[in-house]
């Protein structure tokens, strides 16, 4: 299913991530206020494809019957301890290409889930999420979008960034610029062993201050993923047939939402 780095470990330092690896505030909102739009019913049957706590958070506070879709119970009981004593949601411990179709939901939520995936595989989990909606179903899910590069290096994202006194985290006020320009000439890839690496030889090569190097390295450890991102006409083509692609939301709160919108799509 996906990386198999989304591990245990990674779970326990959830906090440790900052947007766009967790959902920003603005994020959180698009996702209460579609909700709010969609007039869901009181107690509605909703699923999330992975175990992230600020959405299982969101589902208690808009009380609805929320099943989580995973294959690691371990992750989940963790993920719990950020979510709290409200957290009411039941955990099915199976893969998202695998997971039975019996069970319809009005809901699916997927924060950057699909991404999780090899390209080879995003339209069949677009499939798998069809599959689990009930008729005029909706899906909310957070997509990381590649587009254009603004910078030829990751030592020039970084150039970039220290000359702008930001309340944003280094990490978040770079992490979007360098994944555009490590994917640079078509790759849609980012594997984050090889980044850390990359960012430790700059810091090595005294290219980058100890400061920016440790806001990279004290996520190491626990970031041996990789991302695969996707495009908006990849995606359109996708899920044609399917879905009616209702939008993309940006949460307008830090540096590079844009490529990490709320996509809303409504199955048809």
């Amino acid at each position: 299913m996906k990386n198999d780095h989304w591990n245990l470990s990674r779970a326990r330092r959830w906090k440790l991530f900052d947007p766009p690896a967790r959902p920003s505030h603005g994020e959180l909102d698009i996702y209460r206020a579609i909700l709010s739009e969609s007039r869901i019913s009181y107690g509605a049957r909703c699923a999330l494809l992975g175990s992230t706590p600020e959405i299982r958070r969101l589902a208690c506070q808009n009380n609805l019957e929320l099943h989580c879709v995973d294959k690691d119970p371990e992750v989940y009981d963790q993920l719990r301890e950020l979510v709290g004593e409200e957290d009411r949601s039941r955990f099915i411990c199976c893969d998202w290409l695998e997971v039975e179709h019996s069970n319809r939901y009005e809901i699916v939520f997927a924060d950057g889930s699909m991404n999780m995936l090899p390209h080879s595989q995003h339209k069949q989990f677009l499939e798998a999420v069809w599959q689990l909606l009930s008729p005029g179903g909706r899906v909310l899910m957070r997509v990381h979008i590649a587009t254009e590069p603004e910078f030829e290096s990751i030592e020039d994202v970084f150039a970039w960034a220290r000359k702008f006194i930001s309340r944003e985290s280094i990490f978040t006020s770079t992490r979007t610029h360098i994944d555009m320009t490590y994917i640079r000439g078509g790759m849609l890839t980012v594997d984050f062993r090889d980044l850390h690496a990359r960012v430790r030889e700059l810091a090595e090569s005294h290219k980058i201050t100890k400061e920016e190097y440790d806001a990279y390295d004290r996520l190491a450890e626990f970031n041996k993923i990789s991302l695969y991102y996707t495009t908006k006409e990849e995606l359109r083509t996708m899920v044609e047939g399917m879905f009616e692609l209702k939008g993309y939301r940006i949460g307008g709160d830090y540096t590079g939402d844009k490529n990490h919108p709320v996509v809303v799509l409504d199955k048809v």
